[in-house]
């Protein structure tokens, strides 16, 4: 067995993963409530284009120059709309405008997406002006550059901190800069200055600078300060959706004088997902945001192209199941994106899919990465019996995904090899033993979910989880003279129930109150069944079908004056049983017990779809089948 665990870890290891199991995340299906909706931001009016940019304003590097510089970038513009560009500059001691010009005068023309650096003296507005084209003689938003008042200051260098797109919720981490403070000395020798190092500044040194965010319009490049935002790190909310996230970083005209614009791209939200459920058959994606008109824009790509739309629909809101053969492969990819038209032409929603560990997620943007690699279990009964591995398919019914029989059972082949799933464990039963649920579990309803996985000895061999069914053995015959009869009726159940009673039948168990099942029978053709032989006193009867949820037990006592109780008689409706007993006849009175919360089987309050823990009013738990 040594050996197989090694080769199987020397499998999993060359595969480009995490080597432990990942453990799904779940994204509780629409808990943001609907998503955000795309504003529409104010467009630019008259004749003008919006995006010229004034990103810095230094002390020029060149020490020829005793001058500072403006750091300008054009916006672009087709060439249809434009041939060429001016720029113009307003000083403000003159208060008009003027073209900036070459040496003989003539005006200097500057292409689409220009970047330049003029001088400056003083404080100066610019714009640029379009010449030739459809949109000749418009002009571009103004920019304002402020005079520094600390002269020889030098920028060595700035940088900018977070990256990437800035999303909703998620920390923007600000940008840095490290400048030097020099002294003008003139030099004799060589008739000129030279500027010696005074002090270096840094931008985590709060008495040297200040920062602000800000938030543009990318329509028309109008910025508007954020209230309270000038730390180093910026959270965007949904009230920024659509607008650029600017950060602006000035000196205190103290120690240095400077000023930086660092754009850090338009503020978009995320779609967080997880696959609540993965089978050759397709997979259930819930999102957090519910996806407007039933995720009707959700869009799938996979391995054979993009799914069809028809084959994907809404579950509920916020959780879709999209049919798609899904291969049977290590690695098989589907990239999902939710589509949307919005003013900014910025493409579509990104889902961020997180499938790992709490403490260390994996996160693939625009992609589910699908754990389809084959992981042991190691499952077996105490008796040796066939083995059934119980699975859901796409649609939330239970059916078996794998068998192992006795001659399987051996040391060198111990364990199935299944797909990441949860299952249920089920020794179907033999001459002497009843039909058992992993851990020992007659009835569906106490099954516990197994999932496969794996952990390491010291010698890095891979260990499965390893699971053993305790058979229970059949009770011996009663010697009583009561009877308990009844029926199962069918007429509304679910495709899973009624497949699961065809395929494998009713089980019927007579327990004693506060002891063991006595006695086990099965229905007919009818439904109908009878318990023959039965000893006075108090019983429970339970009715188990693959599958179902049992909702409640009727109880019943026999004694010298009843020994024959008739119409104990059940109903399945959807993927539960329940009581058919109108009048409440035959059975022990008690009050009507209510649903106090849900569970998930994993412990997280909340109903979820599949198997669910209840707890009921009077403090008892059961298990509960949402579909």
């Amino acid at each position: 067995m040594r050996k197989l665990f090694t080769s199987l870890t020397l499998l999993l290891c060359a595969m480009a993963m995490n080597a432990q199991q990942p453990r799904e995340m779940s994204v509780v299906p629409g808990s943001k409530g609907p998503l955000p909706e795309l504003p529409v931001l104010p467009p630019l009016e008259g004749n003008h284009i919006a995006g010229l940019t004034l990103t810095k304003i230094c002390f020029h590097q060149w020490s020829l120059y005793d001058a500072y510089e403006a750091d300008l970038y054009f916006p672009s513009f087709s060439a249809e709309e434009a041939e060429y560009c001016t720029l113009q500059k307003r000083l403000k001691s003159t208060a008009a405008w003027e073209t900036v010009v070459n040496s003989d005068g003539s005006a200097y023309r500057y292409s689409s997406a220009a970047a330049v650096s003029p001088m400056i003296t003083e404080d100066t507005d610019f714009r640029i002006v379009l010449h030739n084209g459809t949109k000749d003689g418009f002009t571009s938003n103004v920019v304002s550059a402020k005079m520094p008042t600390v002269n020889y200051t030098f920028i060595q260098r700035y940088l900018m901190g977070g990256g990437g797109v800035p999303y909703v919720g998620t920390v923007v981490t600000g940008s840095w800069v490290e400048a030097e403070r020099r002294r003008a000395v003139w030099n004799s020798d060589r008739r000129r200055y030279d500027y010696e190092l005074v002090e270096k500044c840094y931008t985590y040194n709060t008495n040297y600078y200040r920062r602000q965010w800000y938030l543009l319009n990318p329509n028309t490049s109008e910025m508007f300060p954020i209230e309270g935002a000038t730390e180093q790190s910026y959270t965007p909310t949904t009230e920024d959706l659509g607008y650029e996230l600017m950060e602006v970083i000035e000196g205190d005209d103290i120690h240095c004088s400077y000023s930086c614009l660092i754009g850090h791209g338009i503020v978009s939200t995320y779609i967080l997902a997880s696959v609540d459920y993965i089978g050759n058959d397709g997979f259930i994606l819930n999102t957090d945001y519910i996806l407007p008109e039933g995720g009707k824009d959700l869009r799938v790509f996979g391995n054979n192209g993009e799914v069809a739309r028809e084959n994907i629909r809404e579950c509920k809101p916020g959780q879709y199941t999209v049919y798609t053969p899904v291969d049977d492969a290590e690695n098989s990819n589907y990239g999902v994106t939710y589509q949307t038209d919005d003013i900014w032409d910025t493409g579509d929603y990104a889902l961020q899919f997180n499938r790992g560990s709490e403490d260390n997620p994996w996160l693939r943007p625009v992609q589910i990465y699908y754990m389809m690699y084959e992981q042991p279990i190691v499952a077996k009964s105490s008796t040796n019996e066939p083995v059934e591995a119980w699975g859901q398919n796409i649609d939330g019914e239970w059916g078996v995904k794998e068998t192992l029989d006795a001659s399987q059972l051996t040391e060198e082949n111990p364990y199935f090899t299944i797909l990441w799933s949860k299952l249920i464990l089920k020794a179907p039963g033999t001459a002497t033993t009843l039909p058992t649920y992993y851990p020992n579990a007659l009835l569906w309803s106490d099954a516990e979910v197994v999932e496969p996985g794996s952990e390491y000895d010291e010698a890095w061999n891979m260990i499965p989880n390893s699971f053993t069914i305790e058979a229970i053995a059949k009770p011996a015959p009663l010697t009583g003279s009561g009877t308990i009869s009844g029926a199962v009726a069918m007429s509304l159940p679910s495709a899973a129930a009624r497949r699961a009673a065809s395929a494998y039948g009713q089980m019927i168990y007579l327990k004693q109150m506060g002891g063991n099942v006595v006695a086990f029978a099965e229905t007919d053709a009818t439904g109908s069944y009878t318990f023959q032989n039965v000893p006075d006193g108090s019983y429970q009867v339970l009715v188990n079908i693959d599958g179902c949820i049992m909702e409640e037990a009727t109880q019943v006592t026999l004694s010298a004056g009843n020994r024959n109780i008739s119409n104990i008689d059940y109903f399945v409706e959807g993927n539960t049983i329940k009581r058919d007993d109108p009048d409440g006849i035959n059975t022990i009175a008690g009050s009507l017990l209510t649903t106090d919360r849900y569970y998930s089987i994993d412990g997280r309050q909340g109903k979820t779809r599949g198997l669910n823990i209840v707890r009921m009013s009077d403090g008892t738990v059961k298990k509960v089948l949402v579909k």
